[in-house]
């Protein structure tokens, strides 16, 4: 392609219309944005972009005049060679009522897919799933208990009226209950800093609530095996697209007995149960306000729970593997794992 300054302008100004989300040549720069502000939002048009690429729907013109363009679509194809293929489509099932944000037709055949930026392997990634109304895994119910003990801390931060309970109850496992409305604005208003007052509540309210769950989890019980039966239901069957650095990976758990939680082995650290499996490893289960502290969303967050790098290089040197006090992190767990040693 013969470029001149006229097609380069025509180029720039492309925008295209993709499952209601605009994309332009600039929103490769989504792959870029390590910033944790609006995360949901940019890792949603990574996710878009990446349909995009497999759908065929990107303009030819943006990898011919992009290395970055291109390189990102070579780089997402070489990462699904995993399948050999001859026909590839994306059909989006991101959102609430799906714990995956892709099903990819392959040969006519249906794979689950998650999209995961800035890691390179399922262990890297800060949750793999986060499933909602943790209530329903617990011998307590969290946000009853929360509004009885400790939504009034909150409130009288603030000139506010507190929600009728039954309201509270029906709208606060959503991104953003109506009922939660004003706090939500004050809470956004004192984490961008925009002034005194809501800088004091954005702070307190974060404590209440930290302090909070800490609390709860001290008399309140994980149902392992209704937990376990979810983790094994979602994701036995799930790929990963990861991206880290300019590069895609693939990754699948190869072991089911990851998810089965052994009830008798529970520790609890902090905001999160830490339950060993049937698998000898551990999983993380935090519980966490997806949508800022103590005011919408309880979630669960939950990720593989790799030990700290003085306890993997204590478990080299107990396996007569070598290893040096400057060896990173990543090639400690890749010699552990060529070893087929269990952490």
């Amino acid at each position: 392609m013969v470029l001149t300054r006229r097609n380069v302008n025509e180029i720039l100004k492309n925008v295209i219309k993709y499952q209601n989300v605009k994309i332009d040549f600039n929103s490769i720069k989504e792959f870029e944005n390590k910033s944790r502000k609006k995360n949901d939002n940019n890792n949603k048009n990574r996710e878009f972009i990446i349909g995009a690429i497999i759908n065929k729907k990107i303009p030819e013109e943006f990898y011919n005049y992009s290395n970055t363009w291109n390189n990102l679509k070579e780089g997402l194809f070489k990462c699904l060679k995993h399948f050999p293929y001859k026909n590839i489509e994306v059909i989006h099932k991101g959102g609430r009522k799906y714990n995956y944000d892709y099903d990819l037709l392959i040969d006519g055949k249906i794979y689950k897919f998650e999209f995961k930026y800035n890691c390179s392997n399922i262990n890297d990634c800060p949750q793999f799933v986060s499933p909602m109304n943790p209530s329903k895994y617990l011998d307590i119910n969290f946000e009853d208990w929360f509004y009885d003990n400790h939504l009034d801390k909150i409130i009288n931060l603030t000139n506010y009226e507190k929600p009728d309970k039954n309201i509270y109850l029906k709208e606060i496992n959503q991104p953003n209950p109506p009922c939660m409305k004003q706090f939500k604005e004050l809470y956004k208003n004192g984490l961008e800093k925009k002034d005194k007052d809501s800088i004091n509540f954005f702070k307190k309210s974060k404590t209440i609530s930290e302090t909070a769950i800490q609390e709860f989890l001290k008399i309140v019980k994980l149902d392992t095996k209704k937990m376990s039966k979810y983790l094994f239901d979602t994701q036995k069957e799930k790929h990963f697209i990861l991206y880290k650095n300019g590069i895609f990976y693939y990754d699948k758990f190869t072991d089911s007995k990851i998810f089965d939680l052994i009830e008798k082995n529970i520790e609890i650290k902090g905001p999160n149960f830490i339950v060993k499996t049937e698998s000898n490893n551990k999983v993380e289960i935090k519980l966490r306000w997806k949508n800022y502290n103590g005011l919408a969303f309880p979630a669960f967050q939950i990720k593989r729970k790799i030990p700290i790098k003085k306890e993997l290089i204590k478990l080299c040197k107990e396996n007569n593997i070598h290893t040096s006090s400057r060896i990173i992190k990543s090639k400690i767990l890749e010699l552990l794992n060529n070893n087929k040693i269990i952490y």
